[in-house]
């Protein structure tokens, strides 16, 4: 079977940008990311208000669900598989997070991304979404005189460009699997009263690790380090470990997750009494949402009253 082209597309007005190219190279699949405006619905808000941030537009405002209507309408009289994920496109990390999360999902296909349609956030996002290292994904730039603009001599196309002139690409070092696991348990462990201690990190981490078909580096090497607990479905945590395994899976914590983490600021680690609490950052839940497209399994594992809705929406 062979690889499908597939393309993901912020919307906002920019109708002719936005189909131009994958008309030209006939996308068998379009992701059509319309701005959210807060209900989980494209939103018509005019992109030439007052935020610096918003792409301005040539002549009348047409909205963005016009927008999405003639595009799709129009691709999908074409014969193109056309599915529509509204996100708020003044949010960076949300866009990037999407992004990543539907080339994940494509990893067998071609996939290809447009940074010159939505707002200047979102092209932002989209873009930072193609340059993570683990994120299979091209982006390109369509002309905005409606045109496929044909690539320049610095930036000639590889196999395929999307039908517009490539982007230049600075590879992303993303957070591990086991690094984003561990974000998950913070932000579904933090109920507002008292954050998570390592020692629960640790706890759930090792449980996640026994339940799991897919192994995580940090839970694996804490319970391969340890003599007492065997690889079994049997639920398993910190209590399981002998003294020194306890003391050595706080070192296999901090090596293989937290040490990063604190470092790029993702987390804070705040001594408490004798324990050692450790709270999700803005930056962190950014991230979180930016890469949680790695740990679908996790996050199902996690779930419960209470957590996060942006966390488990759309895996």
């Amino acid at each position: 079977m062979h690889p499908e082209r597939v393309h993901v597309v912020p919307l906002r007005d920019e109708r002719r940008r936005a189909l131009e190219p994958l008309l030209a190279e006939r996308a068998d699949r379009v992701h059509l990311l319309p701005h959210d405006g807060g209900d989980g619905s494209p939103d018509a808000r005019d992109a030439t208000g007052g935020d610096s941030d918003r792409r301005e537009t040539s002549g009348t405002e047409a909205g963005g669900s016009s927008a999405l209507d003639t595009v799709a309408g129009e691709l999908r009289t074409a014969g193109v598989d056309v599915s529509v994920h509204p996100v708020d496109q003044f949010d960076v990390y949300a866009v990037f997070g999407l992004v990543t999360t539907l080339a994940a999902r494509h990893a067998d296909d071609e996939v290809y991304v447009n940074v010159s349609t939505g707002t200047r956030l979102a092209a932002i996002g989209a873009a930072l979404g193609c340059m993570d290292v683990a994120t299979d994904a091209t982006p390109y730039h369509a002309a905005g005189d409606a045109t496929v603009e044909e690539p320049r001599d610095a930036a000639q196309p590889t196999s395929g460009s999307g039908g517009g002139r490539p982007v230049a690409t600075y590879p992303v070092d993303s957070l591990t699997r086991s690094q984003v696991a561990t974000l998950a348990v913070v932000a579904v462990e933090d109920d507002d009263l008292k954050a998570p201690t390592k020692r629960r990190l640790i706890d759930r981490l090792v449980g996640l690790e026994l339940a799991l078909d897919r192994s995580l580096a940090v839970g694996a090497r804490i319970v391969e380090n340890a003599d007492g607990v065997a690889h079994t479905d049997t639920a398993a945590g910190f209590d399981d470990l002998d003294a020194n395994d306890r003391k050595s899976a706080y070192r296999t914590l901090d090596s293989v997750a937290l040490g990063r983490l604190t470092d790029e600021g993702h987390v804070t680690v705040r001594e408490a009494g004798r324990s050692k609490e450790v709270e999700l950052t803005e930056q962190g839940e950014n991230a979180l949402r930016a890469f949680r497209h790695k740990i679908p399994d996790v996050v199902r594992e996690l779930d419960r009253p209470g957590m996060p809705d942006w966390l488990r929406e759309g895996l």
